[in-house]
């Protein structure tokens, strides 16, 4: 069995995550796993053949604001700072003090190292942080496979790449916001570029989406567990969910195969 740890910003986040590489898994994957059941394959094939966890063994995930935390236990990563002129900011120094824990904490507790990391981060209308993050990801020699998920702006960017309405409510309310905005936010989502105090409300990804979806989680989560992986690829271009979708394919798959 594989393990694959992740670092996020909440549970929603982890969560859009561990299910659409599930969802990679099954469906880019050899032809014996996509002729099975799909519930019979995600209940009783995929947990023998991975498992999610956080940087900490037994835990859903980590937080990302719980790395410095975690840090103190190991001196020498309070020292992975952004270079001075190096133009590398903003989680450049968190992703790399990820990534050392993930083997740090394990060998510390005498268990494997994983053998991947997912790090999702909203990008929250700073395309710069993505660069950041793979600027960390090439810096770090390791042997864990290192994927990067960053939404543009926000995970609810995402969400909307899925989004069909499913009645007469959610389609007249969708049409509302279209026609408000302009522009097909479900193919154009990174065009919302909502910053707290800066942008008209209208705007607000997470608004949208609780407004479309009437602050349904389950309703959230049909829009990443249903439409096809075709279709978020193409939404989902230039919210880079295309990105992470080819990375878990790159990445991850090989890994759960071997």
């Amino acid at each position: 069995m594989v393990e694959f740890v992740i670092v996020a910003e909440d549970r929603s986040d982890a969560a859009i995550a561990r299910d659409l590489a599930d969802r990679v898994f099954y469906e880019d994957g050899p032809a014996w796993m996509r002729e099975t059941d799909l519930g019979w394959f995600n209940e009783n094939i995929l947990p023998g053949l991975r498992m999610w966890d956080g940087l900490e063994s037994g835990t859903e995930f980590t937080r990302w604001d719980k790395l410095k935390d975690l840090s103190k236990r190991f001196p020498k990563l309070k020292f992975l700072v952004s270079p001075v002129g190096k133009g590398k900011k903003y989680d450049y120094g968190p992703a790399r003090r990820a990534i050392q824990l993930a083997a740090l904490l394990r060998s510390e507790a005498k268990e494997s190292i994983p053998d991947a990391i997912v790090l999702i981060r909203d990008l929250d209308s700073q395309e710069e942080r993505r660069q950041s993050l793979m600027d960390a990801r090439d810096h770090e020699k390791t042997s864990m496979k290192v994927v990067l998920a960053t939404p543009n702006c926000k995970y609810e960017a995402w969400v909307l790449n899925g989004f069909y309405p499913a009645d007469e409510r959610e389609k007249s309310e969708l049409e509302r916001v279209v026609q408000e905005l302009g522009f097909d936010l479900c193919s154009q989502a990174e065009r919302l570029r909502f910053s707290s105090g800066t942008s008209c409300s209208e705007r607000n990804p997470k608004e949208i989406v609780s407004c479309l979806t009437n602050d349904d989680y389950d309703r959230e989560k049909q829009c990443w567990l249903e439409t096809s992986l075709a279709i978020l690829r193409q939404r989902g271009e230039n919210t880079y969910l295309r990105h992470y979708l080819d990375e878990v394919q790159e990445r991850l798959l090989p890994l759960l195969l071997q």
